[in-house]
């Protein structure tokens, strides 16, 4: 594979990975559903980048701190995604909400 292949090939796949992105967030911003396999781009390229199923240990402890901020926030984009509003509200404000029975 010559240079400007190799160089094509490349541009491709980032002109792809963007465009889930930019897919991805608009259909999210208008409350639609993205069109399959789409958001799961996205994430799979979040994951790597934000080394969500890897060590968060870098070389100093600045790369280590990085690390961590990038994982963090992976996780709230995946819990934003995959828990209940409820769910969301327990995590964040430190308590958990009334219910019918409380009241």
């Amino acid at each position: 594979m010559t240079y400007e292949q190799l160089r094509a090939r490349t541009l491709l796949y980032v002109e792809q990975r963007a465009a889930a992105y930019r897919q991805g967030i608009t259909a999210l911003a208008r409350r639609k559903e993205p069109m399959p396999g789409i958001a799961d781009a996205a994430l799979a390229d979040l994951a790597r980048f934000c080394r969500a199923h890897g060590t968060c240990f870098g070389e100093t402890d600045r790369d280590t701190y990085v690390l961590i901020g990038r994982k963090q926030v992976f996780d709230r984009i995946t819990e934003h995604l995959h828990l209940s509003p409820e769910r969301l509200l327990e995590l964040y404000s430190g308590h958990t909400p009334p219910t019918i029975e409380d009241e």
